[in-house]
């Protein structure tokens, strides 16, 4: 994936910002910390500005890389909101799900259920949005995503399910209002 592409950026920034230093939140994108280190450069570089402040012991965003990340969302929110007005021109006997999944477990996780599920009903189109848990949580409360695959709720709303599955830590985040199940069956 190019470095230059929002999402990707937005959810290595994510990860640095979790994790406070570099080689945690490399091992957490499943990247070297050379490259990720490189890559924060670069972009600063090219911007001309200091994104990360490397001076306290948490990595901290400075106040250009608070108002870049404030662009990298609105870039990204920009494209999902132009995806899903594309949706209206799609064949009209599909069904579209949008699913939310935490990025570094997507690759992992999607392809145990999603071939089964799509040769189940083909009618379904599936959608993935990578976001991490606190900023999927609000997409599904704004009905952005219909729902969300994650690991370790810390808090969930009350307005929202959890299904927890498994002797793995994955769960999924689901409305209470949610009514798509009727159309899957």
């Amino acid at each position: 994936m190019p470095a230059k592409d929002p999402a990707l950026i937005l959810q290595y920034l994510d990860m640095l910002l979790r994790y406070g230093n570099f080689t945690k939140a490399a091992q957490q994108l499943y990247i070297s910390q050379p490259y990720l280190t490189q890559l924060v450069k670069r972009k600063e570089r090219e911007l001309n500005v200091e994104l990360i402040n490397r001076h306290s012991a948490h990595l901290q965003l400075t106040e250009a890389g608070k108002l870049y990340y404030q662009y990298l969302e609105k870039i990204n929110q920009e494209k999902v909101d132009f995806h899903q007005k594309l949706t209206q021109y799609n064949n009209n006997n599909e069904v579209t799900i949008k699913v939310g999944v935490l990025p570094s477990m997507g690759s992992f996780i999607l392809p145990l259920f999603v071939p089964n599920f799509m040769q189940d009903h083909p009618n379904v189109t599936l959608t993935l949005d990578e976001g991490l848990p606190s900023i999927s949580e609000k997409k599904v409360q704004n009905g952005e995503i219909d729902f969300y695959v994650g690991q370790s709720p810390e808090t969930v709303s009350p307005n929202l399910k959890t299904i927890t599955t498994g002797h793995e830590q994955y769960f999924v985040l689901i409305p209470s209002s949610y009514s798509m199940m009727n159309v899957l069956n």
